[in-house]
């Protein structure tokens, strides 16, 4: 046996005779091209699809929820009439042994930051609100109230949840507005589509506050 370079063979096709080429197995004759597929079929050379596929047609996009700073949260007072929010704490820099002032303007309990404040976050971060200031609210003992953060002014407001009713959409209408449902969940999406632009009209201003 004599060393010798062996040319690069692809399984199943036949390469064209000649020197140092492997031989071609009889009865299956070469195409033009010198290449043919197993079965024995010349092979066709390839070619590239021009056609463009059509592009589909624009669609109304749900409408855009913009990013809204996080200053609002919930928080519950304990049965000693204290709450924390850690959260909304972070937003004011507000840290343990902050001095702040409490005061109650048109139902809403109003807490700032103030260097001469006669009240304080204590050391896990909770604040007391004492109880004429709940009373003057009507805040119950383990109420859920929502606070609001204004950094701008260092400033925790308390806001009883009815307060929520007043800004929020009509929930009957929303509920009306979407009609029944048919079985299988067919047509979900149009109903939900319906809520998101009620929803959507009064963050605009349509229903009333923006």
């Amino acid at each position: 046996m004599r060393n010798q370079v062996v040319p690069a063979v692809v399984p199943g096709f036949a390469t064209h005779s000649g020197s140092g080429d492997l031989p071609v197995p009889p009865g299956r004759p070469l195409s033009a091209g010198g290449v043919d597929a197993p079965d024995g079929r010349p092979l066709k050379p390839r070619q590239l699809d021009l056609r463009r596929t059509p592009a589909p047609e624009p669609v109304e996009l749900p409408p855009m929820r913009s990013p809204h700073p996080r200053r609002y949260a919930t928080a519950v007072f304990d049965h000693r009439g204290r709450l924390t929010c850690g959260m909304l704490f972070d937003v004011l820099d507000w840290e343990a042994g902050t001095p702040v002032d409490i005061a109650v303007r048109g139902g809403v309990i109003v807490v700032r930051h103030a260097d001469s404040g006669v009240f304080a976050l204590n050391g896990r971060r909770f604040l007391h609100i004492p109880a004429r200031f709940r009373r003057w609210c009507s805040f119950g003992e383990r109420e859920s109230v929502l606070v609001r953060a204004v950094p701008e002014s260092a400033t925790l407001l308390i806001f009883g949840q009815e307060w929520l009713d007043q800004v929020l959409p009509d929930p009957d209408g929303l509920v009306t507005g979407i009609g029944s449902v048919p079985s299988g969940g067919a047509g979900v999406g149009s109903d939900a589509a319906v809520v998101g632009e009620s929803v959507a009209d009064f963050a605009l201003g349509e229903g009333g506050r923006g």
